[in-house]
């Protein structure tokens, strides 16, 4: 049941996939099986999330950290937080996010670099919107310096893009926003199609430095770019 939720929920059938995730539920529950609890709640958050529900997706992501501190690992746990804070930034309530990227970022720190340098990506987008650019660059850095060694472009390219629209941006660094979306375009160009999404944040990042600086028809090209995109692959939350 909770594999045939998360296959209806990729064909954007809603409604059936949170009736299959329901039903995973109560099987879980009967069993008393925790962890697959765990990862059903996870999935069920998945759906709320991606329908904007983010009041209903952060309480089930709160009942599934629950289990997870209780009956998992502390690399789970992690991944916990982790999505936790992300639902907590779209709510708009920065500061519960980044105590849970601080506790996620302090677990990581012993249990897995691959976790710790999203956390660290993901805590410095929110320490740059709050305006504490100095912890923001380091983590910037940090994460950058760990996916070094990994082969996960997609986490990297986001990075970049990040580092450069929220961080530069926010402070008229020109110059090293330009870097980083450049890398982040050259990265794009050797995957083909595969960064839809990122294709529009980038499109987004580049387009407001244009407007800061006074080239309109560029920016104006790259927001109309980026809208067409968002309309063609249905990226609304963008718009």
């Amino acid at each position: 049941y909770m594999w045939a939720g998360m296959a209806e929920m990729a064909q954007g059938q809603v409604h059936t996939a949170l009736t299959s995730l329901r039903q995973a539920e109560a099987i879980s529950l009967a069993a008393n099986a925790n962890q697959r609890l765990a990862s059903v709640l996870d999935a069920i958050a998945y759906v709320h999330y991606s329908q904007q529900e983010l009041a209903l997706a952060l309480d089930t992501m709160q009942r599934s950290l629950t289990l997870v501190r209780r009956f998992s690992t502390p690399v789970r746990v992690v991944s916990s937080l982790n999505n936790i804070a992300q639902i907590q930034f779209s709510l708009g309530q920065p500061v519960d996010a980044l105590e849970s990227l601080d506790e996620a970022v302090f677990l990581a720190q012993d249990t897995s670099r691959n976790h710790l340098a999203v956390v660290c990506s993901n805590r410095a987008e929110i320490l740059a919107y709050v305006g504490r650019f100095e912890e923001s660059l380091a983590d910037f850095e940090k994460a950058v310096t760990l996916y070094a060694d990994m082969d996960d472009q997609y986490q990297l390219l986001a990075t970049h893009i990040n580092w450069g629209q929220e961080y530069c941006n926010a402070l008229h660094r020109w110059d090293e926003a330009t870097l980083h979306f450049v890398l982040a375009q050259d990265m794009m160009e050797k995957q083909g199609e595969q960064f839809r999404e990122e294709k529009v944040r980038l499109l987004i990042g580049v387009g407001e430095m244009a407007v800061q600086t006074d080239r309109l028809d560029e920016a104006w090209h790259c927001l109309r770019e980026a809208l067409l995109l968002i309309e063609e692959k249905e990226l609304k939350w963008w718009r």
